[in-house]
């Protein structure tokens, strides 16, 4: 038998190479899709994050990465980890569509701070009388994935409801929105890390928004809240501002009015 000559060997190794290596890959990826289904969610989690690293230039490894990030998210609540498995996705993938995109909308739900659930019906009351003054009967409208809603109700004084209200909202480009008539305003902004500040405009006034705290206990009338984020918004010269707290899975639980010196509880959730 003639072997090939020494100049036909190369190309030949170098595609049984490419062949192998495309195997190895897709053998990679069955795997790992294979225990995710079959819920074995520890290494399905592991062999995501495996299969990104042995192949980060496979068109799938952006995928493979949000895919990590969901398990360890959505099912172990370890959500450092998922955080830093969907920064690699969004940042190191900015062109591997749709998972890109996918990663950018799974760093504001890691944990959510804003969820919009359609359906739900939170209520807030006054902090002073718990609800006698005044309660704030709200509900949901949202889209199926829950990037954008609407939260509209009425505003009670007693039994007498005397004021309408209806806010949209939208999780994008890094931030919640909030949008009221002509204000779109990023209430939070990722990262949530303790003095961060952004600025935006309201009533066509710049504010500045900071990250006063990102591991903050709430005690409500109703429970007691952990690692809530604490977002205070001031305007330049203004001698008070407000503060808005945001609780992982649950949103926003209280606002309160800031003085020097002082901080005024102002209304806080009394039901989810």
């Amino acid at each position: 038998m003639r072997m090939p000559s020494p100049a036909a060997r190369v190309p030949l190794v170098l595609g049984i190479s490419l062949l192998l290596s495309g195997c190895g890959a897709d053998w990679d990826y069955r795997q790992a899709a294979f225990l995710e289904g079959s819920r074995r969610f520890p290494s399905a989690g592991t062999a995501w994050e495996r299969f990104a690293a042995k192949h980060p230039g496979d068109p799938r490894a952006p995928e493979a990465l949000v895919r990590a990030g969901r398990i360890y998210c959505g099912v172990f609540q370890r959500y450092d980890d998922a955080r830093s498995l969907y920064e690699r996705a969004a940042r190191g993938y900015q062109d591997r569509e749709p998972w890109a995109s996918s990663a950018r909308a799974a760093l504001l739900d890691c944990p959510d701070y804003f969820p919009l659930k359609s359906g739900a019906r939170p209520v807030f009351v006054d902090s002073m009388t718990g609800g006698k003054n005044m309660r704030l009967v709200l509900e949901v409208k949202a889209s199926t994935d829950g990037a954008r809603g609407t939260i509209a109700g009425g505003l009670y004084a007693g039994r007498e409801r005397v004021m309408e209200q209806s806010r949209a909202y939208a999780k994008e480009d890094w931030a919640v929105w909030e949008m009221d008539g002509k204000n779109r305003v990023p209430i939070l902004r990722y990262p949530y890390a303790q003095g961060m500040t952004w600025a935006a405009t309201r009533d066509g006034r710049t504010i500045e928004l900071r990250v006063e705290s990102a591991r903050e206990t709430v005690k409500l009338r109703s429970r007691t809240y952990a690692d809530c984020v604490k977002v205070r918004e001031s305007a330049p010269g203004a001698k008070a501002w407000t503060y808005a707290y945001y609780a992982p899975g649950v949103g926003r639980i209280k606002t309160s009015i800031g003085v020097p010196g002082a901080e005024n509880p102002n209304t806080e959730l009394a039901s989810p």
